[in-house]
């Protein structure tokens, strides 16, 4: 039940920021928002990459 709680409840504090973030500054600055996040996913997936096949390899 958690799991459905924090995606709802993510999914709403997200839509309220964004939504505040554009009511006061604009979409251009919601825009380099949702760019910096998705730079920010694309660091911590490569940063956590080389752990996780550390972890398959350890199974075999």
């Amino acid at each position: 039940m958690s799991g459905t709680f924090s995606y709802v409840g993510g999914a709403t504090v997200a839509t309220l920021v964004i939504g505040i973030i554009v009511d006061h500054l604009g979409w251009g600055i919601a825009f380099i928002v949702f760019g910096i996040s998705g730079i920010a996913a694309i660091i911590c997936t490569l940063l956590s990459r080389d752990k996780s096949l550390e972890y398959w390899d350890e199974e075999k």
